[in-house]
């Protein structure tokens, strides 16, 4: 427990640097892959929102993305979807992981780690290195604990200019990978995930549904377990990948209209460090207080 709070403290000091630092996310010159890869979908989806948001997974680039759609999973706290991270490369990843735990052999793990170099190769996308690099050192270490590869992935990214990159993405990937690494248990780690949004979502004057916030993890969930069929179904040009994207687009608008007819707030950063605070000084009135959050104030 003290040292989840210990680490969400440190990574929100370090979210408030990388805020000074933050440049604008701009390609210098954008890549012909994405530019292609953006026109196939869109061409092959007569331009409909299932076409951008598979364009936008693929790329991580959001400027073909309606206005209106980016709203909507801000509010459920899905922003993370449009940009490749380890949510991603762990749902897509995970057979092969799976297989490397049962039997450990020195080809699957030769044939995972040029896998997970393969976006070394590209620009940008920074937090899908730096959980290529995670799964590299598990697979090459491990007797090697979550939290200290975890401390190790973010040096190693540090040293190979993460930071001065991308600021704003380094210290949010520490902040939210972070809140799960050093989490005790499933509800802590919601608790912790609840306040990284929460925060979040006050710096950058977001509007912040704590229902929303629920809905939106059973939303990811069921977003890991579409995500390799969306792949496989994009990699032998079957065609499905429009249909499931287009399913699971309608799960969002259904569940943003029912959001928001609930209240949603715009809670001040302090009022977050001193919730965190108070979980710090007597962690057992977290159940309460996450329950007083989400509750009652939807009555207010």
């Amino acid at each position: 427990m003290k040292w989840a709070s210990l680490h969400w403290f440190f990574a929100c000091t370090l979210l408030l640097i990388a805020l000074q630092h933050q440049k604008a996310w701009t390609w210098s010159t954008k890549p012909t892959w994405i530019q292609n890869v953006q026109n196939h979908f869109i061409s092959k989806g007569s331009g409909s929102d299932a076409s951008r948001f598979m364009a936008t997974l693929f790329t991580g680039d959001k400027s073909r993305l309606r206005n209106k759609m980016k709203m909507k999973f801000k509010l459920l706290g899905l922003y993370h979807l449009f940009t490749p991270s380890g949510l991603h490369l762990t749902s897509l990843f995970l057979p092969l992981f799976f297989l490397l735990r049962r039997r450990s052999s020195k080809l699957l793990k030769f044939i995972a780690i040029i896998l997970l170099l393969l976006p070394f190769t590209l620009e940008k996308f920074y937090s899908l290195k730096r959980m290529c690099i995670f799964h590299i050192l598990k697979i090459l270490f491990p007797g090697l604990s979550n939290r200290t590869i975890f401390i190790l992935v973010f040096f190693i990214d540090f040293m190979r200019s993460g930071f001065s990159e991308s600021p704003l993405s380094y210290a949010l990937s520490f902040l939210f990978l972070g809140s799960i690494i050093f989490s005790k248990n499933f509800w802590h780690c919601l608790f912790m995930l609840f306040c990284s949004q929460m925060l979040v979502s006050g710096i950058f004057n977001d509007f912040f549904s704590p229902i929303g916030f629920l809905a939106g993890q059973i939303l990811t969930t069921v977003f890991s377990a579409l995500f390799p069929f969306l792949v496989l179904s994009t990699i032998t040009f079957s065609g499905i990948d429009l249909i499931m994207s287009e399913l699971f687009l309608s799960a969002i608008n259904y569940t943003s209209v029912m959001i928001s007819k609930t209240p949603v707030f715009q809670f001040p950063p302090l009022i977050t460090f001193v919730l965190m605070g108070i979980f710090m000084i007597k962690h057992r009135l977290a159940p309460l207080l996450f329950a007083l959050l989400i509750l009652p104030s939807q009555l207010f």
